[in-house]
């Protein structure tokens, strides 16, 4: 009798695999499609409101990022991966940024350009054509004088923003501008970088660590990516394990979700984790970066007869009262910024929609109303975020009309002390 049990075990424990696989198959399908009903509904709404031209979400391709050998990542650069991503919403010109609406060309130095840069606000996610982003607004209102360039790309930070100007400076198109402003719409790819870095294993070697100070959110994603690469090129044995990973994760990756998600509840937040004396000295070392881009770009500007301004971008996830760092970074970096006298700054993040000619402005995302969107007459014009750090055409124009009156009233300003 015990025999004939123990010859049935393995078959079972089969019954129990399959029983098991079949469950992860049926969530893992309900999931995605709960997923894509949610996504595709909104969307589909949007399209109805004739806020989009199609049934599909036009920035998908936006985040997909290319290895760049002088940004470390961007857009495409190649000519045919540039021409793929173009659609009816955005569209990239020949240096793979985004296009400006309104300009008329001048050539031989009579334009006064403006470059504006930053990460995926200021490229306009969430926007419903290239016309309503922040540049193009600026230069409908700056007018034929004015050549504004939108120089941002999604998840950049300051020190790519840096970059972005110097291989301005460097090519062609320089030579039509008869004197360069910069505009930096800036601030959360920074404060985002400092949760990534302190994951990286850079910052548990000291001497490594201070690398780490101008570090890009997609860095560690483009190290991993790189090391797998080579890993593969190398090993058969590597790609052997890759693909067993991707069929257990298929078989099984629900419930390993669902023992993350139980082990998440039981842990302290990130927040109480980076909260010692050494990762509080790391992020008022990454905010002083950050203040330091924003002075070379000024200093640039200044010897290119032109201003700088910086704008600390409108990002509800610095709302978050549970980020004990979040906390602390933005705090610090009020107090560092209102240090500097040197540089015209505008900061959204303390920006409230409670005017009069504002009051009937949701104070929500877009996208986190979608069920009231759906079972209404909402217009996304109502919304002045798409989401947590993107606005609608709304909340563009709303910040392009603050932007353009500091502009249009401050002066160069001084040189910046470094």
């Amino acid at each position: 009798m015990k025999k004939d049990f123990l010859k049935k075990i393995p078959i079972y424990f089969s019954y129990f695999i399959l029983l098991l696989i079949s469950f992860n198959i049926y969530f893992s399908y309900q999931k995605s499609k709960k997923e894509n009903i949610s996504e595709s509904s909104l969307y589909k709404k949007l399209f109805e409101l004739k806020y989009y031209p199609s049934l599909k979400d036009p920035y998908t391709q936006a985040f997909n990022l290319d290895l760049n050998p002088s940004t470390f990542f961007s857009l495409p650069i190649k000519s045919e991966a540039k021409l793929k991503l173009n659609n009816k919403v955005f569209s990239l010109n020949s240096r793979g940024f985004r296009d400006t609406t309104g300009f008329i060309f001048k050539p031989k130095r009579d334009n006064k350009c403006i470059l504006f840069l930053g990460s995926s606000a200021a490229f306009g996610i969430g926007a419903s054509n290239n016309s309503n982003t922040i540049p193009s607004r600026l230069q409908k209102s700056l007018g034929e004088n004015y050549r504004v360039y939108n120089l941002a790309i999604p998840s950049w930070n300051s020190k790519q923003e840096k970059t972005a100007l110097f291989d301005f400076l460097k090519s062609e198109e320089r030579e039509n501008c008869k004197s360069i402003d910069t505009i930096s719409y800036t601030g959360s790819t920074d404060i985002n970088g400092i949760f990534y870095a302190l994951q990286s294993s850079l910052y548990k070697d000291n001497e490594s660590s201070n690398y780490l100070i101008d570090y890009p959110e997609n860095y560690q994603t483009m190290v991993k990516n790189v090391d797998n690469g080579i890993k593969s090129s190398r090993s058969i044995l590597f790609g052997l394990k890759s693909s067993s990973k991707i069929i257990i994760n298929y078989l099984f990756g629900e419930y390993k979700t669902l023992f993350k998600r139980n082990k998440i509840k039981n842990q302290k937040l990130d927040s109480d984790l980076l909260m010692n004396e050494k990762e509080l000295s790391f992020i008022k070392k990454k905010i002083d970066s950050f203040i330091v881009n924003q002075k070379i770009i000024k200093n640039t500007a200044y010897t290119l007869n032109g201003k700088h301004i910086v704008v600390i971008q409108a990002d509800l996830k610095n709302n978050n009262p549970k980020s004990n760092w979040r906390i602390f970074a933005n705090k610090y970096l009020t107090r560092r910024i209102k240090e500097e006298k040197c540089f015209s700054k505008i900061d959204f993040r303390n920006y409230t929609l409670n005017d009069s000619k504002l009051s009937k402005i949701k104070k929500i995302p877009l996208k986190n109303d979608i069920e009231k969107i759906l079972n209404s007459k909402t217009n996304p014009s109502n919304y002045f975020y798409f989401d947590d750090s993107h606005l609608t055409d709304n909340g563009y124009l709303i910040v392009s009309q603050e932007i353009y009156n500091n502009f249009r009233s401050v002066d160069t300003n001084s040189i910046c002390e470094l």
